[in-house]
């Protein structure tokens, strides 16, 4: 049996195209607890990308002893955008990699850093997430960003019962290694993930990139997240998906 929206708060909704509104409203009562939501987090639920930020701020502070230390700061960063124009999937998983021989503690302790001090959450796209939540939804954030941050990100934000799936090397006694955890979490890695966690696909997903259209497409409801101009735009209208158009 589904849920009830019944005397329920949904202002939040008002951002949103009305046919993935009623779309959802109708997946969630009919579906109720059984109902599987994906959501990306970098430029879907708040702007700019939060991995990339912890990239640059443990370079900036010395924390990769391999490449010198924070004077070469630079070089890193330069390094990481080289392999994304390369190949974006690589590039990602290298930002993981690259944290290899810190001890876990540390870097749980500079994501909760990161995403306690981060500017730019999208508070509607969490009040979204809650509502899903309070419906008893499978609810997951996806992300190409590593964990850790994107963890402490949905802490900060209030919905931990959110489960993550994210970017992340294997960890051997405590200590980071460079062995990333497949699959990458990028493209069809991330139905890959989810087929591994659920056997199923998602009744909603949202995202923002090319990166998430393979598991958008697998979505009942699906909705981009885009500026006013964004190439992604085309895609929307190609394949079907709603679109949200900020700025």
């Amino acid at each position: 049996m589904g849920g009830s929206n019944k005397g329920e708060d949904l202002g939040f909704f008002d951002v949103f195209p009305k046919e993935f509104r009623d779309g959802v409203i109708k997946i969630v009562e009919e579906k109720g607890k059984g109902t599987l939501a994906v959501f990306d987090a970098d430029w879907t639920l708040w702007e700019h990308d939060i991995g990339e930020a912890m990239l640059r701020f443990m370079s900036a502070s010395g924390m990769f002893k391999d490449f010198g230390g924070a004077k070469n700061a630079r070089l890193v960063w330069q390094h990481y955008c080289d392999l994304v124009k390369k190949d974006t999937a690589q590039g990602y998983a290298w930002a993981c990699k690259v944290m290899s021989s810190l001890k876990e503690a540390q870097v749980k302790k500079v994501a909760r850093g990161i995403a306690w001090a981060w500017p730019t959450y999208r508070p509607w796209m969490f009040d979204f997430i809650k509502y899903l939540l309070k419906q008893k939804a499978t609810v997951y954030v996806v992300s190409a960003s590593n964990r850790w941050v994107v963890e402490s990100a949905m802490d900060f934000m209030g919905v931990p019962k959110v489960k993550v799936v994210a970017m992340e090397v294997q960890v051997y006694d405590g200590v980071l290694t460079p062995h990333i955890k497949e699959p990458i979490i990028y493209g069809e890695g991330k139905v890959q993930a989810l087929m591994q966690k659920e056997g199923r696909m998602p009744d909603i997903a949202c995202g923002d990139s090319e990166g998430d259209v393979p598991i958008l497409k697998k979505a009942k409801e699906a909705l981009l997240v885009v500026n006013k101009g964004s190439k992604m735009l085309d895609v929307a209208k190609k394949e079907g998906f709603h679109a949200l158009i900020l700025g």
